[in-house]
């Protein structure tokens, strides 16, 4: 009976040596898979971190050059409270709604007359902001030069110059602006 019980007890231990062997080994070989597996996740941290890095740069890059291109659209535009006379008198509230703007304004005085008005350019931001450059550019050829004195002139040399600027053959021109323009003629008080 003793050797019975002494070989039944040897299997029982021997079963249970196997079965702490066979979860140590299945344990094992789940480490190194997690192990392989938080490897990659570490790697591909590590990459996203560099690509992160690199886009916080880019922006970065990006947003400083929008703020100097605000500077330059700024510059271009009149400053209000030199245009401001006993003649004319106004003020002007203007607030981008991006960094820059698609939107301007324009004030001229020319002899016994103030050319004025505001102008709301097709898109937001960048894009917004160089067709106001065209169009600021057009509006001071279409004054400057031409001297037109009827304000339906005026748009209409101001529409050609535009189209003109934007024009590049087979592409479609989807940009424009809507523009209130005022010429005020000091000498008979009268606003067109």
């Amino acid at each position: 009976n003793f050797l019975l019980l002494a070989i039944l007890a040897g299997l029982i231990a021997l079963t249970g040596v196997g079965i702490l062997w066979r979860s140590n080994n299945s344990r094992k070989r789940a480490n190194e898979l997690l192990n392989s597996k938080n490897e990659q996740i570490e790697n591909a941290n590590t990459a996203l971190q560099g690509a992160l890095g690199e886009l916080s740069e880019k922006n970065r890059e990006i947003i400083d050059s929008i703020n100097y291109a605000t500077y330059i659209q700024r510059a271009s535009l009149p400053n209000i409270s030199q245009h401001t006379s006993d003649l004319l008198q106004f003020e002007l509230f203007f607030a981008p709604k991006d960094i820059v703007s698609g939107d301007f304004y324009f004030s001229y005085q020319l002899y016994n007359r103030s050319v004025f008005g505001v102008a709301d350019c097709t898109g937001h931001g960048v894009p917004g902001a160089m067709v106001s450059l065209v169009g600021m550019n057009s509006i001071e050829k279409v004054i400057r030069e031409e001297k037109h004195t009827n304000t339906g002139q005026m748009v209409e040399s101001l529409n050609k110059h535009v189209i003109e600027s934007l024009d590049r053959g087979s592409e479609s021109l989807n940009d424009g602006m809507d523009i209130s323009f005022c010429n005020l003629d000091h000498e008979n008080n009268v606003l067109h």
